[in-house]
């Protein structure tokens, strides 16, 4: 997929289809964030954003781990 379709359509289906479930937020954000960040760098970067407005202290800390 070019990179530039993952970054348009990303935010118009994530708060449809994840982060629907607080107990799975953080396990989804990880995933997402693997399939995102090395090949999507500006989806991986909306979805960082994304999750810390979660406000959930277990996204938090897989964001700081995923950023190290």
């Amino acid at each position: 997929m070019p990179p530039s379709w993952v970054r348009d359509h990303l935010p118009k289906v994530v708060p449809q289809c994840l982060f629907q479930e607080r107990e799975w937020q953080e396990w989804e954000f990880r995933r997402a964030a693997e399939m995102l960040q090395e090949g999507f760098p500006e989806a991986f970067a909306w979805l960082v954003d994304y999750a810390m407005n979660l406000r959930n202290p277990e996204v938090d800390e897989a964001v700081d781990d995923i950023l190290e």
